[in-house]
C-alpha cells in the first residue's frame, strides 16, 4: 500500500513539474518576444537615422552638382544640366524608397518572429498542461488498479 501511495505522489509531483515547465516556457517566450519587439523598434530608429543622413548627403551632392554646372557658365535650370539633376533626384528618391521598404521588411520580420515566439510559448504551456493531466490520470489509474 505504501508503494502505491508513493507512486501516486510521484505522479502528482511529475504532473506539477510538467505544468511548471510549460508555464516557464511560455514566460520565456514572452520575454523573447519582448526582446524581438525591441529589436523591431531599434531597426526602425536606426534606419530612420540612416535615412536622415542619406537625405543630408544627397542634398549636399545636389548643391555641389548645381554649383559645378554654374561654375562652367551653364544654366542649371534648363537643358541638359536640368535633365541630369532631375535624373539624379529621381534616383535618390528611389534609393530612399528602397531603404524605407527594406527597413519595413526587417521590422515586420522581427515583429512576426515575436508573434511566433509567443505562439510557441502558448503551445508549450498547453502541451505541459496536457502532459500533466495525462501523468496525473495515469498515476491515479495505477493506484486504483493496484487496490483491486
Amino acid at each position: 500500500m505504501i508503494g502505491q501511495l508513493i507512486g501516486l505522489a510521484g505522479s502528482v509531483m511529475s504532473a506539477r513539474a510538467q505544468r511548471a515547465e510549460g508555464k516557464m516556457q511560455r514566460q520565456a517566450s514572452e520575454y523573447n518576444a519582448k526582446l524581438l519587439r525591441n529589436k523591431a523598434e531599434n531597426i526602425k530608429f536606426a534606419k530612420e537615422a540612416e535615412t536622415q543622413q542619406k537625405v543630408s548627403d544627397q542634398r549636399k551632392f545636389r548643391a555641389r552638382q548645381r554649383a559645378g554646372f554654374l561654375s562652367t557658365g551653364a544654366m542649371a535650370d534648363e537643358g541638359t544640366p536640368l535633365l541630369v539633376q532631375l535624373d539624379e533626384i529621381a534616383n535618390m528618391q528611389l534609393d530612399l524608397l528602397n531603404d524605407r521598404r527594406t527597413r519595413e521588411i526587417q521590422r515586420e520580420g522581427a515583429l512576426s518572429e515575436a508573434e511566433m515566439t509567443l505562439y510557441e510559448g502558448r503551445v508549450a504551456e498547453a502541451t505541459g498542461k496536457a502532459r500533466s493531466r495525462a501523468t496525473l490520470l495515469s498515476g491515479v489509474g495505477n493506484f486504483v488498479s493496484s487496490l483491486e
